[in-house]
């Protein structure tokens, strides 16, 4: 699920379908900008025993509620890129830590201030936090293993 008219969430689809390819999973593709639109995307997935990644921008950040509500109706295990959605219901998040990025935005400002802005390099994450959420996936039926859950930087619920 994604809104379309974030630009960046463009950049997750080619990967999401390749990856869904290689696995030989049929990706269903939920473009939506509206509450109206949220939950039908959510409940033709609860027809089809699917599983949910959230691709939030600041639209589904602000109708996380009205999302995990209706991911929670229907049964979806759900993964997303926002902090706040596992604490909330979400079932995992993958995310760039973002106290590294706001780290490394200081050397940035240091250098467009001393006025070096045009050999400023393009810097990706290269540290990521997994969260996981044990009281969903005990409310979905599944077991989280034991491996998983050592690895994640946060385990609630």
């Amino acid at each position: 699920m994604f809104n379309p008219d974030f630009q960046p969430a463009q950049y997750t689809l080619g990967p999401f379908q390749a990856a869904a390819q290689a696995l030989v999973v049929e990706p269903i593709m939920a473009p939506v900008r509206s509450d109206t639109e949220i939950e039908a995307g959510i409940d033709g997935l609860g027809r089809e025993r699917s599983g949910l990644f959230v691709v939030t921008d600041a639209f589904l950040s602000a109708h996380r509620e009205k999302t995990i509500a209706a991911i929670g109706r229907n049964g979806e295990p759900t993964i997303s890129n926002d902090a706040h959605f596992g604490k909330q219901g979400g079932l995992l998040v993958y995310t760039e830590r973002y106290i590294d990025m706001f780290r490394g935005a200081v050397n940035y400002v240091d250098r467009i201030l001393k006025g070096k802005a045009g050999d400023l390099p393009i810097q990706l994450s290269t540290r990521y936090e997994l969260q996981i959420n044990l009281k969903t996936a005990k409310a979905l039926g599944l077991t989280v293993p034991a491996i998983l859950q050592a690895t994640a930087d946060e385990v609630t619920g």
